[in-house]
């Protein structure tokens, strides 16, 4: 976790600006900045917490943006050309810049700590997530708590990330990317926050307040470098000489004027994708890419108490068409373990692109957890009972998703159509809305015979009836009387009688 130094010995500052505040008769937000960094790069590096990595830049109109370990260590350095960076590493793998991809990632990243940190998120373009967890303090057990679980999680995401805390959010942004550190935990005050935020951007760098770049070097040319030196200068001086950039930037760091965040709204539906660096073909290459997907999967899940009944893998060439693999399970799923076990089964037998450049992976359908499964009648989890669904789920995924079919009951009262065979899917909506359909005992044979069978009556003891079913469906005229029967090999039957003689029907076990 980024610490950095708690203890800021500086001259004490006007208070003036901050009286003005609209905020301050209310509770200050809490601010928890993000600051990736090296966001463009890692959307490219297959597993960028390796430590060998080759030296790999991302480039922008030809010119280094962002560099990894490995290339920096080489001597390659922002804003060189790419010929330049060859030049000094003659391994050198570039890649370039996509705003698109940036773009769904930080979307992502945001829906995926929506709930899990904080409700209030907002993303804050090209590079960082803003999250507002004054609100979530005590229920995650505190800053320190709070932090380390962050930078935990995108770690796994695989992004390294500087944080920043802040009274405001230009305020925590500015100091992660400055690497102040983070508030004395003991004292997270309104108050004290704000005072120990407003010591630290005394020190800050000009340039890492966000401010446009040719603004940054008027104030460098005039001998300004930190904005604790802008801070106490005169407002209107400020703006008779520079755009209402300027001043309104040092607003939105002191808290002069209230904030009026842009939340993320969190997303109904799932759909992921990475690319990989090199056309893979093998699928034991693909087992890293989808363990990173199931993992995002799953934290959106976790974030909303749900799982998954039914996914869409989909892999895709460098051009043609891709293959998609559909994987449905009995119950919602939300551990990755599973989810990745029974996808590489249903990859085994699947037919895929000889060389594959793309997976994407998709929640087609959700549902609630049940809490319930695998508990004793106290309530505790035994792990060691058997899951029948985990069977069902394994031949679905090992055979097919259509090799698992489920019998629903039909309104229909001929036993022939009182039953439907259907898939797992349609078989958890139904499930959902219908009530269960509870048969009575020795009434009605699970084992039908079709067509039935023409029987004579000798064969047969009758044991109880007549049941019967009589009615017009479509254009077919029903009249039966059922009864319950013992043939003379000693099996329980079901008989009926019409008009063209007798017949069994089924057999009860």
């Amino acid at each position: 976790m980024l610490k950095g130094s708690r203890e800021i010995a500086l001259a004490p500052m006007a208070k003036e600006p901050l009286e003005r505040t609209s905020i301050q008769q209310g509770r200050l937000m809490l601010w928890l900045a993000a600051w990736m960094p090296d966001l463009g790069l890692e959307l490219f590096e297959p597993d960028p917490n390796r430590e060998q990595a080759p030296p790999a830049v991302l480039v922008n109109k030809r010119k280094v943006r962002i560099a990894n370990r490995s290339a920096r260590e080489a001597g390659v350095l922002f804003g060189s050309s790419l010929a330049t960076a060859h030049s000094i590493a003659a391994e050198l793998q570039y890649h370039t810049r996509s705003e698109d991809r940036e773009e769904k990632r930080l979307r992502l990243l945001a829906e995926l700590v929506h709930y899990r940190f904080s409700p209030r998120v907002c993303i804050q373009r090209p590079d960082a997530l803003l999250l507002e967890i004054r609100g979530s303090l005590e229920l995650l057990g505190g800053m320190d708590a709070i932090t380390g679980r962050v930078q935990e999680f995108f770690k796994e995401q695989g992004h390294g990330i500087r944080l920043g805390v802040g009274h405001t959010s230009r305020t925590a942004l500015t100091l992660a990317k400055t690497g102040t550190g983070l508030p004395p935990a003991d004292d997270l005050s309104s108050e004290a926050l704000r005072d120990w935020a407003m010591q630290a951007l005394h020190e800050a760098a000009l340039e890492h307040a966000g401010l446009h770049p040719g603004t940054v070097e008027r104030l460098h040319n005039m001998g300004i470098f930190k904005i604790g030196a802008l801070i106490g200068m005169p407002r209107n001086e400020l703006g008779k000489r520079f755009q209402k950039e300027l001043n309104q930037c040092l607003e939105q760091l002191t808290g002069e004027i209230p904030e009026t965040p842009a939340f993320e709204s969190p997303l109904q539906a799932f759909r992921s994708t990475t690319h990989l660096l090199e056309p893979v073909q093998t699928r034991n290459g693909l087992e890293h890419p989808m363990r990173h997907l199931i993992g995002e999967l799953e934290g959106w899940l976790h974030a909303r108490c749900r799982g998954v009944v039914r996914i869409r893998w989909t892999f895709r060439p460098f051009s043609g068409e891709g293959s998609q693999v559909l994987t449905g399970f009995a119950l919602p799923r939300n551990d990755s373990k599973t989810l990745c076990a029974l996808s590489r089964m249903a990859l085994e037998t699947a037919e895929l692109p000889p060389e594959i450049m793309s997976i994407e992976l998709e929640a087609l359908e959700t549902g609630p957890v049940d809490a319930t499964r695998n508990r004793d009648l106290f309530g505790n989890l035994q792990a060691s009972l058997p899951d029948p669904s985990d069977l069902l789920d394994r031949l679905a995924a090992r055979m097919g998703e259509h090799t698992v079919r489920w019998l629903h009951c039909n309104d229909d009262h001929r036993p022939e159509a009182a039953a439907l065979s259907v898939s797992t899917a349609k078989h958890f909506r139904t499930a959902r809305k219908e009530k269960p359909v509870v048969f009575a005992p020795g009434k009605r044979p699970l084992w039908l015979l079709d067509p039935p069978k023409s029987v004579t009556l000798r064969q047969f003891r009758l044991l109880s009836g007549p049941e019967r079913i009589q009615g017009t469906w479509g254009d077919q005229q029903v009249n039966r009387d059922y009864f319950i029967a013992l043939h003379e090999s000693g099996s329980c039957c079901w008989l009926f009688q019409n008009s063209k003689g007798w017949f069994q029907h089924g057999y009860f076990s």
